[in-house]
């Protein structure tokens, strides 16, 4: 049976959902969601959000049960005697008071912040690090500002001489590059030109 042909699929965010059930759920991928909806973070979606879902493929719905019974049973009654029921008593409907979905605090909303600590110039090999100060083993991504390219991440401490906090990404080209680390709802925009640039993630003190 041939695969049905991709179509234009949009989701909108329930409460408690997350992009990596939204990208199983419809068979697409987190990483082309995020760049679709021009996400710089995808950890941090919303509510009521509304998402472009790029070759997605639609959740099939449940088969309706089979019942053997027939939709209409007629049984011989001889004369049957006829009997009028009253009319049935509705219960009065109370309307019940609409509560709102409760809202769930971002642990990391507004409680970091980012510091450039060096942009060179140059005409070398370009390259851009980012410290996340206390988070070894963080994963980073640079991403284009229109989301059009996004890295795989890569994780704090890779190069031991940096130390711990620190990631580097030596392909980089001169222009504006987003560095997000994932999951902390901030990030940072960081024009390189031609040289060594460095940004600094650390908590709101």
């Amino acid at each position: 049976m041939p695969k049905p042909l991709p179509q234009n699929v949009y989701h909108v965010v329930p409460p408690g959902d997350y992009l990596a059930s939204i990208a199983t759920r419809y068979h697409s991928t987190l990483h082309s969601i995020q760049i679709a909806n021009k996400l710089p973070n995808p950890s941090f979606i919303w509510s009521g959000q509304k998402l472009y879902i790029p070759n997605g493929q639609p959740p099939v719905n449940a088969p309706t049960a089979y019942s053997p019974l027939p939709s209409v049973c007629v049984l011989p009654v001889a004369n049957p005697p006829l009997v009028i029921a009253p009319p049935a008593v509705q219960p009065p409907v109370v309307e019940q008071p609409s509560v709102p979905a409760p809202v769930i605090p971002n642990p990391y909303a507004n409680t970091w912040e980012a510091v450039l600590i060096t942009n060179m110039i140059g005409t070398g090999t370009c390259s851009l690090a980012a410290t996340v100060v206390g988070k070894a083993d963080w994963p980073v991504v640079v991403a284009t500002t229109d989301g059009s390219w996004i890295s795989d991440p890569k994780s704090t401490g890779a190069k031991p001489e940096r130390g711990p906090y620190v990631v580097e990404f030596a392909h980089a080209c001169t222009g504006v590059w987003c560095v997000i680390p994932l999951g902390l709802n901030i990030y940072a925009d960081v024009q390189l030109n031609g040289g060594h640039a460095e940004v600094e993630f650390h908590p709101r003190f």
